[in-house]
C-alpha cells in the first residue's frame, strides 16, 4: 500500500564534525581511527580477532585482524576485553568535547554490525564545559541504537560502556551521531499539505512549504529545531525537503508544523552583492549558496553564463532571482534534496487521460498581452563624491557595518578602518571623528519593448513592464525580451484542475500513475475543450491515506 513519511534530521547540525572523541583504552593498532566517527559515511572492513569469541566466521566473511591496521577502517576497539559475564572489569569511556554549544534528542551509536556485538549496558554523561548537565543509563538491543535523551547547550559528553551482550570481546564502535533520523509513518501523521510553485521565467522564486500534525508513537523526547531538514515522500519517493520553520506543540508528543524549503533559509540569508561585469553566474550562485549553507544542483546548461550589472544589498534569495531571470533559469526544491537551478524542457513528459482527473476544472483565459517592455541597466564609476558614515551623528565603535543606499565605488575613510567592503556596504571601525566617503555609479537606464501585433481592436492595453532586473544590461536585453514576449503573449488559457496519482488497473494489471511535478510540460484530458497542453506552475496537495490528489495549476 502506498504510504506517507516524514523523515526528520534531528541531528545537530555541525556536532559530528565539532566534536573531539577520546578513547579511554584504544588498540594500539587502529589507535588512530577515532577520526573515523566524525565522518558522515564510511566503508568498514570486516575484521575480528581470533582472541574475541564469535569474532571470525568460518564463512569468509570476516578476517582475522592484522598486527596493524593503516589503510582499512574498522571503526575503534578497546584495548580491554569483557570477562566471561560480558563485563568491562573498567568501564571503558569514550570522551568527546566541543568549543561550542549544541543541543539534540539523543545520541546515536553504531557498534560491531558485522559480528553481532554491542554494548548492552552503558551511562552517558552531558555537561557545560566542567558543569554537569544529565546523566542517563541505557541498555541497547542492537548493533545501531538510539539513546532517546533530550540534552540542551552541552559542548562535552562522556559515555561509560559498561559490557557487551558477548563475552571476551572487546568494544567496537563505529560511529557517534548526537541525534537521529526520526521517521513517521502515515499512522502517526495526522494531516499534511504541500505547496510547489515555479516560474518558468526565473522572475520569482517561490518558497515551497509544508504543513503537518503528527501524534508520535514512541516515547522518546522530541526536540523539534529550526532550520533541521525534514523529507517528506509518497510511496517512497521523495516530494520535498524542508526546514522547521514555526513548531507549535499541541498536547503529549502532538506536535503542528509550518516548514519551508531552502528557498526559506535563502530567503533569511543577508548577501551582500555588488557590482559585476562579465561574472561566471555559477560561480556567483555557489557563493549565494555557501553563504546559506545551502545544498544545490546547478545544470550544466550555464556553465558558460556570465552576468553584468548589479545586485543591491538584500538576502541570498533576491540576488539568486536576480541571476536567475538573467540567464533564464527556473529554480525549484520539488522532488529534490537540494535547490535545482535548470533550463525548462518545452517537450511534453506524458498525457494525463480523463480517468486520473477529478471532476470540476476551471480554466481562466488570461487578458491578451499587446506589448512587454525590459528595462536595461548599466553602471559606470564616477567621480561624484558622497558622503557614507559621519561617526559625530553615527557613532563609534568596532564592526560596524553601513549599508549604503546606493552602490559606490573608491572608498576612503577618516579615522578609522576598512575592514571589509563591497560596492553596497562596509564594515568598519570607527574612532571619535570618522569620515567614511565614496564615489558614486552613474546610473543609465534604456527601455526595449516589442509590440504584440495579433491583437484585436477592442482589447485594452495590457502591456508587461520590467524594470528592477538590474543584471539586464545590452549584452543580454534582447534574449531576455524575446523569452517574456513569448511567454507572456502565448494566447493561453489558465487551467487548475486536481490529478490522481497512486495507481490504477489498465489492461497488463495494476500499474503505477507516474508522477506530474511542477515544471512539467504535459497533456492533458479535458471535459470540454478537448486534449490541451501546459507547463505544471503550481501544485498543492493532501498527503492522506494510498492516494495522492495534487491541484494543479497550468499555463
Amino acid at each position: 500500500m502506498s504510504a506517507v513519511k516524514i523523515a526528520y534530521d534531528a541531528r545537530a547540525i555541525g556536532a559530528k564534525e565539532a566534536f573531539a572523541p577520546t578513547l579511554s583504552e584504544p588498540l594500539a593498532q587502529v589507535s588512530d581511527a577515532v577520526d573515523i566517527l566524525k565522518q558522515e559515511t564510511v566503508a568498514f572492513s570486516a575484521f575480528g580477532n581470533p582472541l574475541e569469541l564469535f569474532s571470525v566466521t568460518l564463512d569468509g566473511k570476516t578476517k582475522p585482524l592484522p598486527d596493524e591496521i593503516t589503510n582499512e577502517n574498522v571503526g575503534i576497539k578497546s584495548e580491554s576485553m569483557t570477562n566471561d559475564s560480558g563485563v568491562f572489569d573498567i568501564p571503558v569511556t569514550l570522551t568527546m568535547t566541543a568549543d561550542a554549544f549544541f543541543s539534540a534528542p539523543g545520541i546515536t551509536l553504531c557498534f560491531d554490525d558485522t559480528n553481532g556485538v554491542y554494548c548492552n549496558n552503558l551511562q552517558i554523561m552531558w555537561y557545560r564545559d566542567d558543569t554537569l548537565l544529565d546523566t542517563q543509563e541505557f541498555a541497547p538491543d542492537k548493533t545501531e541504537y538510539f539513546c532517546a535523551h533530550a540534552v540542551e547547550l552541552f559542548n562535552k559528553v562522556i559515555i561509560a560502556f559498561k559490557e557487551l551482550n558477548l563475552p571476551q570481546n572487546r568494544l567496537t564502535l563505529r560511529e557517534v551521531d548526537f541525534g537521529a533520523i526520526l521517521v513517521f509513518d502515515g499512522t502517526e501523521i495526522k494531516s499534511a499539505t504541500v505547496l510547489q510553485q515555479i516560474d518558468p521565467l526565473g522572475a520569482e522564486i517561490a518558497i515551497d512549504t509544508c504543513d503537518f500534525t503528527i501524534s508520535a508513537k514512541r516515547d522518546i523526547d522530541y526536540l523539534f529545531e529550526k532550520s533541521q531538514p525534514l523529507k517528506i515522500s509518497f510511496d517512497n519517493q521523495l516530494l520535498q525537503t524542508a526546514m522547521a520553520a514555526k513548531i507549535t506543540q499541541k498536547g503529549f508528543r502532538q506536535f503542528a508544523i509550518h516548514a519551508e524549503d531552502y528557498i526559506g533559509l535563502l530567503d533569511s540569508t543577508p548577501y551582500e552583492g555588488g557590482i559585476y561585469s562579465g561574472a561566471n553566474a555559477v560561480e556567483l550562485m555557489q557563493d549565494i549558496f555557501a553563504a546559506a549553507r545551502v545544498p544545490y544542483d546547478i545544470a550544466d546548461d550555464f556553465a558558460a553564463a556570465t552576468v553584468t550589472g548589479y545586485i543591491p544589498y538584500g538576502t541570498c534569495r533576491t540576488a539568486l532571482t536576480q541571476i536567475a531571470f538573467a540567464i533564464g533559469a527556473t529554480v525549484s526544491t520539488a522532488y529534490s534534496a537540494k535547490v535545482r537551478v535548470f533550463a525548462l524542457d518545452a517537450i511534453s513528459t506524458q498525457t494525463i487521460p480523463a480517468e486520473r482527473i477529478k471532476q470540476g476544472q476551471s480554466f481562466d483565459t488570461e487578458a491578451r498581452v499587446t506589448a512587454v517592455s525590459i528595462q536595461s541597466h548599466a553602471y559606470t564609476p564616477s567621480t561624484e563624491t558622497v558622503d557614507l558614515f559621519d561617526a559625530s551623528s553615527d557613532g563609534e565603535g568596532d564592526g560596524i557595518n553601513i549599508i549604503f543606499d546606493e552602490p559606490v565605488h573608491s572608498l576612503s575613510i577618516e579615522n578609522g578602518e576598512i575592514i571589509s567592503s563591497t560596492a553596497n556596504n562596509a564594515v568598519i571601525n570607527a574612532r571619535s571623528g570618522c569620515k567614511l566617503h565614496g564615489k558614486k555609479y552613474k546610473h543609465t537606464t534604456t527601455s526595449k519593448t516589442r509590440k504584440n501585433p495579433l491583437v484585436l481592436a477592442t482589447d485594452e492595453e495590457n502591456v508587461i513592464s520590467i524594470k528592477g532586473a538590474t543584471l539586464i544590461n545590452y549584452n543580454n536585453v534582447d534574449t531576455v525580451l524575446d523569452k517574456c514576449y513569448n511567454y507572456y503573449t502565448a494566447r493561453r488559457k489558465k487551467t487548475t484542475m486536481t490529478i490522481i496519482e497512486g495507481k490504477h488497473e489498465s489492461e497488463s494489471g495494476i500499474v503505477s500513475d507516474p508522477a506530474v511535478k511542477v515544471g512539467d510540460a504535459i497533456t492533458y484530458a479535458t471535459q470540454h475543450s478537448g486534449t490541451l497542453s501546459g507547463t505544471v506552475l503550481r501544485q498543492s496537495y493532501s498527503l492522506n491515506g494510498g492516494i495522492l490528489a495534487k491541484e494543479t495549476t497550468l499555463t
